[in-house]
Parts: structure tokens; C-alpha cells; sequence
């Protein structure tokens, strides 16, 4: 069930187990520059066309500090989950498979800023640019929205380009603090790749561009 992102934020259970910020230019669409390995540092890649709800799942339990592959996600659900993409309910069920609570919620603009205003957990959101996509919310707000996409790698996005595409579904996760560090080191790349793509981004705006992101019109 799609529940409103407004009543979530009231929940208590939502205020426990914040685990550290791990969230991925328009005309710029701006990646990190080098190798795909620095592209996609701390991302699970999906490795199927339909696959990317698996491998956003895996990108956001290796945050967590639970690292586990795209192909044991779709192994665990089932032989079917290899022939379809995966469906929001699919994804909740995964989550909960590795210990870690997850809610659907319908969300505005306004709310998803709030959301990452107070917490630091990444989110799974689901887009729509002609075919449905899932990918990796690390952070949002009024100037910039960071992926960490299973198929594009790290973006920086305006608020208007990301909209533009974005069906308004989130899936919020709430590990209760029941996962740890593995010593992996995936949440340190990820919150790493974040950390530069501000820098990056914050270098960006000194300069006028089109597109809005010369102050407003985002």
C-alpha cells in the first residue's frame, strides 16, 4: 500500500536508526569525470535491462552496511524475477527479506525535500522518461537532486529535471538499526561520491547556465 509521505514523517519509528547520508546537470547532466569505476563508486550496476529495482535495493543495503549482489536479491524472490522488472511491492519485500523495514509513499516536492531535510538514509524513487525506472535518491534540495542510478551511475539533476520524470513514489527504508557496518567500505564510497558531487556542483553554480540554474526557475 502507497501511504502519504506527510503521515510517514510523523511516524516515531522512522526517527530511529539513522545510519549517516549514503545518497547519486541538466543541460550539464553532470557524472563524476574518469573511469566507469568512479562513475559507479558504491553503486550496484544492474546487470539486465529490467533489473535496475534489484540493483537499486542492493545500492541502498550496501549502504547500509549489508552488502549483498543484484543476483542474490533476484534469486532469493523467486525464478520469476528474472523475466520482469520488479514491482514497488516486489522491492519492500526484499528489504524486509534483509532486516530492514521499508515503506511505499506518494510524495510531493515539498515533502521529499523535507524527507531529506531530517533524515540522512537513502531512498528508492521511482521514475518514468517513457519506460519506469527505480534508482537511488541520495540527497534533495531547493538547487539539486543526487542519484546514484544502477544504470547511469552518479547524477546531479535540477529539481525541474528530475520532476519532469519523477512518478512521485518513494520506497523510505527504516533499518531500526539492526544493520552494521560490514566493513566494506560501500558506505564510505557512496557518502564520498556525494561529498565531491556538492563540491562539483557548488563550483557549477558560480557560473550562469540556462535551464534555471541561475538562481530560481527550477
Amino acid at each position: 500500500m502507497v501511504m502519504a509521505l506527510g503521515a510517514l514523517l510523523g511516524m516515531a519509528s522512522l526517527l530511529r536508526g539513522d545510519p549517516g547520508r549514503a545518497m547519486g546537470v541538466d543541460p550539464l547532466s553532470w557524472r563524476p569525470s574518469g573511469e566507469t569505476e568512479a562513475r559507479f563508486l558504491g553503486i550496484v550496476r544492474q546487470s539486465e535491462d529490467h533489473s535496475c529495482g534489484y540493483a537499486a535495493v542492493a545500492t541502498v543495503l550496501a549502504s547500509l552496511g549489508h552488502p549483498v549482489s543484484e543476483r542474490e536479491l533476484m534469486d532469493g524472490t523467486g525464478p520469476g524475477a528474472r523475466l520482469r522488472p520488479a514491482s514497488v511491492a516486489d522491492l519492500i519485500r526484499v528489504f524486509e527479506r534483509h532486516g530492514v523495514r521499508a515503506h511505499a509513499v506518494r510524495s510531493s516536492w515539498e515533502q521529499l525535500r523535507s524527507y531529506f531535510a531530517r533524515f540522512t538514509r537513502p531512498a528508492v524513487a521511482l521514475v518514468d522518461h517513457g519506460r519506469r525506472h527505480f534508482t537511488v535518491l541520495l540527497a534533495a534540495d531547493a538547487d539539486a537532486v543526487y542519484l546514484a542510478d544502477p544504470s547511469l551511475g552518479h547524477r546531479v539533476l535540477s529539481p525541474t529535471r528530475f520532476r519532469a520524470g519523477w512518478t512521485g513514489v518513494l520506497v523510505l527504508v527504516d533499518p531500526g538499526g539492526r544493520l552494521g557496518s560490514s566493513g566494506s567500505g560501500s558506505e564510505t564510497a557512496v557518502v564520498e561520491a556525494l561529498r565531491q558531487m556538492r563540491k562539483r556542483h557548488r563550483l557549477l553554480m558560480r557560473w550562469p547556465v540556462g535551464d534555471g540554474w541561475a538562481g530560481g526557475g527550477r
